[in-house]
């Protein structure tokens, strides 16, 4: 008899629940990477966060593109009839989406998934691509990085320096991340080199630091991939690199701390994420 009432007290709770969440204000959170990936995990908290200090009962559905360890277009394909079959019944408030996969995502599936409602994005690398051709109702945080104001600490702390080597990989997002470079160091090329270690292997890029000149920096950026589709943690390339480069190496993001690069002008993923959340309670309050 126990049993059978605390059975069905879960099954009311449940119940209860569920009817909260279908009739309750909730947003949809796609984010272009996985659940460990740091960025993610830092900017989608303060996002969570920020909109819950004015809709403390917010509901969110939350994804995961994973598209740095799986970048086939055939697993996109299941994630959106996985998202459609969660929303057939449901219509989001909001969505926001993280990094260039997400919203790369959703706007080509928009009209599909959750036609007319609106998109706030947040860490979209090479923003500029986008400038002057947003779809209505689409507003967010561009990614932005400060290489040139790294680079420039770095040249006083080591006025030798004439060639900075850039640790980046060649997924999407991270080639956003090469637009922005080139186009904030641009007055710097004059007198100063940048190479592009994109093109390589982990252990081709760590054998070419390891022989690295004396008028070299490393500025890393997010390495993930390899050309040879070996995947790293985010904190596992910058360990990789800072261990085994023969010269200085500076980062562009918060997550770089703590694992042996000398700084930077960092971009703060907490920061980020707040912003992102305040551009969402703004849509939200209408």
């Amino acid at each position: 008899m126990i049993a059978i009432v605390a059975a069905c007290q879960a099954g009311t709770a449940l119940a209860q629940e569920e009817d909260e969440f279908d009739h309750g204000t909730w947003v949809l959170i796609l984010n272009s990477y996985h659940p460990d990936h740091v960025w993610t995990q830092n900017v989608l908290a303060a996002e969570v966060a920020r909109i819950r200090e004015v809709f403390p009962s917010a509901r969110f559905l939350i994804e995961y593109l994973d598209a740095k360890r799986f970048p086939s277009p055939d697993r996109l394909q299941l994630l959106e009839e996985a998202i459609a079959a969660k929303l057939r019944d449901r219509r989001p408030a909001l969505v926001v989406t993280n990094d260039n996969a997400a919203f790369d995502f959703a706007v080509r599936q928009r009209e599909a998934l959750f036609p007319g409602v609106p998109i706030v994005f947040a860490g979209y690398n090479g923003y500029d691509e986008l400038a002057g051709r947003l779809p209505p109702e689409v507003t967010g945080v561009a990614s932005t990085i400060a290489p040139r104001a790294t680079v420039e600490t770095a040249l006083r702390l080591h006025p030798g320096t004439r060639r900075v080597l850039v640790a980046i990989d060649a997924t999407r997002s991270a080639q956003g991340t090469r637009l922005d470079i080139l186009r904030d160091v641009a007055p710097l090329r004059g007198h100063i080199e940048f190479t592009f270690l994109d093109d390589r292997s982990m252990d081709e890029m760590l054998a070419y630091l390891r022989s690295a000149p004396d008028d070299a920096i490393v500025l890393m950026s997010y390495y993930n991939r390899g050309t040879d589709g070996q995947f790293y943690s985010l904190h596992e390339a910058i360990r990789l690199v800072a261990e085994n480069s023969a010269v200085p190496v500076y980062h562009l993001y918060d997550f770089g701390l703590g694992h042996g690069v000398v700084g930077g002008h960092l971009l703060d993923g907490d920061m980020h994420g707040r912003q992102a959340g305040d551009l969402a309670v703004r849509v939200l309050s209408g």
